[in-house]
């Protein structure tokens, strides 16, 4: 099944149905919240609702409800989801609290559930790109947002969309911390702190360099400059880890062959360019190589 045969597709079968189809736009919104904001929610009470929580549970129903397609969970599955559950509750009475655990338990329970539900929706190759769209996307939004945090002179624009609780559950310090530093600091974006942002853009640089191989127009447009954005935002993190998964993310393109030479030659290029142009006179990269 080649990845690279339909260029504009629809998104869904409509010979599978309206599960099928809603199934594949909650796909589309769980991946646009996991590559951009995975923390956005709300409290009820004091229990948190996050919406990535929200898609993946109609997700799954989908795949269940898609007729001829529905996906199948194994004896194997059903005992580590009960052992799961009974684990947390017996550790949740041991403790004297019974909510959180049965809480942690459903999530857990949820994410591992996301593998075959995606199984049943993803049937065709073009099923996949709306996660490549959102993939896109997610590496624009938060590499800006990362470079925007880092550096002094633009850390002011983005600073009250730290101040959100429902996009940082931590907003009062997080706004605090922004403020309060005059310097170059590790960039961040609503995906989390900058290893974990980073680690994302790394995640997510080989799926906007699919897209760019599958579409054309203003989509392989945006999938350009995100893998030429990516550098950029990894580069901010001050993560060494981040680097070194870079280049292993830009070997892996060269051996698999997912994109041009060129333009891997240019993402590294750029990569180089912004830590030459930021070492030399950068405190903090400095220290967090040296250490």
């Amino acid at each position: 099944m080649s990845l690279a045969a339909p260029l504009a597709p629809p998104a869904f079968s409509p010979s599978r149905g309206l599960p099928h189809r809603v199934g594949v736009v909650a796909l589309a919104v769980l991946a646009a919240l996991l590559f951009m904001a995975p923390r956005l929610g709300l409290k009820l009470g004091p229990v948190p609702l996050y919406g990535v929580d929200g898609a993946a549970a109609i997700l799954v129903l989908c795949a269940l409800l898609t007729p001829g397609h529905g996906a199948r969970l194994p004896a194997s599955f059903m005992a580590l989801m009960v052992f799961i559950v009974l684990g947390e509750f017996c550790g949740g009475v041991a403790a004297g609290a019974v909510l959180e655990p049965v809480y942690a338990a459903g999530r857990r329970v949820l994410a591992l559930s996301l593998a075959y539900g995606v199984a049943a929706l993803v049937r065709e190759p073009f099923n996949l790109m709306p996660v490549l769209k959102a993939a896109t996307l997610g590496i624009l939004l938060t590499s800006a947002l990362m470079v925007l945090s880092s550096l002094p002179a633009t850390r002011g624009v983005v600073t009250d969309l730290f101040s959100h609780p429902m996009l940082e559950p931590a907003a009062l310090r997080t706004q605090q911390h922004l403020a309060d530093t005059d310097g170059g600091i590790r960039g961040r974006s609503l995906i989390g702190i900058s290893i974990v942002s980073a680690t994302v853009l790394n995640v997510a640089l080989p799926f906007a360099a699919l897209l760019a191989g599958m579409v054309r127009g203003l989509w392989r447009l945006l999938a350009t400059l995100a893998i030429l954005a990516a550098p950029l935002g990894v580069t901010v993190s001050y993560s060494r880890s981040a680097y070194l998964g870079l280049l292993l993310v830009v070997a892996g393109f060269v051996v698999m062959g997912l994109y041009g030479r060129r333009m891997l030659l240019g993402v590294l290029a750029l990569g180089i360019v912004a830590l030459a142009a930021v070492g030399p006179t950068d405190a903090l990269l400095l220290s967090r190589l040296e250490t």
